[in-house]
C-alpha cells in the first residue's frame, strides 16, 4: 500500500519529470524567426529578456545581440552582449541548491553561464560592434579581456582564429605591432604552419575589413544510453547543422586589389572542442546522479508500485543540458583587403551554391572601413 507521504514523494518526482528540460518557448519562437532570415521578429520575440528566469536570460541575451547585430543595430546589441557579459560574471558560481538539484533531476537546473567559447565569441561580437562604431579605444578593452579568456582555457579554444585576429587588429590601430606580432604566431603555433600577416598601411592605400558570417550554428543534441533496470545516461554533444566553407572574395577590377589577408573559424570544431574540455566534469555528475537515483528508487523496494513509479520519474528527468547559442554562424571570417582610394565593389561567393554577395566600399587614403557580412 502506498501511504500519503510516498504519493506526495511520487507526484513531485512526476512533476519534475514534467518540467525538467523543458525549453522557453519566447527563444524557441524567436529562434525560428532568426533562422527564416526575420532578425527584427526575432528581436521583438525576445523583447528586453526581463522576463526570463536565470536558466535561459544568458542564451536571450546573446540571440538577442547577435540579431539586433544583423540588423544593423550595433549600438543596441553592444548593450545586450555588456548585459550578458555581466550576468555570467555575477553568476560565477553554482549555489548549493543548484548542486543539490542538479545531483538529483538534472544538468537544466544549473543557471546556464555559456560554454567557454560561447563566452569568448561574447567578446568577439563586442569587438565588431565597436569597430563598426569607430570606437576603436573600446574595441581594444575587449580585445584585452579577450586574450583573458584565451589564457584560461587555452586548450579548449585553440582553433579561435578569427577573434585572434581581431585582437589583432586592435593592436594595429593602435600601433602595438609587437602585440599584433604575438597574436599571429600563436595563431600559427595552433595551425602548425606559418601565417602571414596584413602589412601596415602605406602611402595613399586603405583597408576594407569584412567580418563575415556564414551558415548556421551547430546545436547540442542528447547523446543517450538506457541501463537495465532504470539508469539513463545522457551526454550534450554538437551537432553540425551548416558544412563550414570559407568563402572568396573579389574585386570587380583584379588592378584595384593590391593585397587579401582572411582568418576563418569553424564553429563547430571549436564549439566541439570547448564541450569536451569540461566533459569529466559532465560525466562525473552524470555518474554521481544515477548512483543518486537507483538508491532512492531501491529505497522503495519493499512497495513495487512505488518503487516503479520512481523509477519511471527518475529515468524521465535524466536529460543532457543542450542549452547552446543557437544563432552564432558556422564560420566566421575575418577578411582584410588593402586597396586603393575610391569606391569598390566586392563579391563574396561560396562553394556552396549560396548566391553571390555583392559590398560596396569607399576607401580613403590611410584609412579602415568596416563591414558586417550575413553571408
Amino acid at each position: 500500500m502506498v501511504d500519503w507521504l510516498t504519493n506526495w514523494r511520487i507526484a513531485v518526482l512526476l512533476c519534475l519529470s514534467i518540467l525538467s528540460g523543458c525549453a522557453n518557448q519566447a527563444l524557441t519562437n524567436a529562434r525560428a524567426l532568426y533562422h527564416s532570415g526575420n532578425y527584427q521578429g526575432a528581436s521583438e520575440a525576445l523583447q528586453d529578456c526581463a522576463d526570463f528566469g536565470d536558466k535561459f536570460k544568458l542564451l536571450c541575451l546573446i540571440e538577442k545581440g547577435t540579431a539586433l547585430y544583423n540588423l544593423g543595430e550595433y549600438k543596441n546589441s553592444t548593450h545586450y552582449f555588456l548585459r550578458a557579459i555581466r550576468f555570467v560574471e555575477e553568476k560565477d558560481y553554482v549555489s548549493l541548491s543548484q548542486q543539490s538539484s542538479a545531483s538529483l533531476i538534472n544538468d537544466y537546473m544549473i543557471v546556464y553561464q555559456g560554454e567557454r567559447a560561447e563566452q569568448l565569441w561574447m567578446h568577439s561580437y563586442l569587438i565588431m560592434n565597436f569597430l563598426l562604431l569607430d570606437n576603436y579605444q573600446s574595441a581594444r578593452v575587449e580585445a584585452k579581456q579577450a586574450l583573458e579568456v584565451l589564457d584560461d582555457y587555452p586548450e579548449a579554444l585553440q582553433k579561435t582564429y578569427f577573434t585572434r585576429g581581431l585582437i589583432a587588429l586592435c593592436f594595429e590601430i593602435f600601433d602595438q605591432y609587437q602585440d599584433a606580432r604575438i597574436e599571429y604566431e600563436a595563431i600559427a603555433r595552433q595551425k602548425n604552419k606559418p601565417v602571414s600577416r596584413p602589412k601596415p598601411l602605406s602611402g595613399d592605400l586603405g583597408e576594407a575589413v569584412l567580418f563575415v558570417s556564414s551558415g548556421k550554428a551547430p546545436i547540442k543534441v542528447a547523446k543517450e544510453l538506457a541501463i537495465p533496470p532504470s539508469i539513463k545516461i545522457s551526454i550534450p554533444q554538437y551537432r553540425r547543422i551548416s558544412y563550414f566553407n570559407r568563402p572568396v572574395v573579389n574585386t570587380r577590377k583584379k588592378a584595384d586589389k593590391h593585397s587579401i589577408f582572411m582568418l576563418s573559424t569553424d564553429v563547430f570544431e571549436v564549439s566541439e572542442d570547448s564541450l569536451n574540455s569540461r566533459m569529466k566534469e559532465i560525466i562525473s555528475r552524470q555518474t554521481l546522479r544515477a548512483a543518486g537515483k537507483e538508491a532512492i528508487s531501491r529505497s522503495f523496494k519493499n512497495d513495487e508500485l512505488a518503487e516503479f513509479l520512481v523509477r519511471a520519474a527518475l529515468f524521465s528527468t535524466e536529460h543532457a543540458d543542450t542549452r547552446s547559442w543557437h544563432t552564432l554562424p558556422a564560420g566566421l571570417h575575418l577578411i582584410r583587403l588593402t586597396l586603393k582610394p575610391g569606391r569598390h565593389l566586392l563579391s563574396l561567393r561560396s562553394n556552396d551554391k549560396r548566391p553571390e554577395k555583392q559590398i560596396e566600399v569607399t576607401i580613403k587614403p590611410g584609412q579602415r572601413v568596416f563591414k558586417a557580412v550575413r553571408f
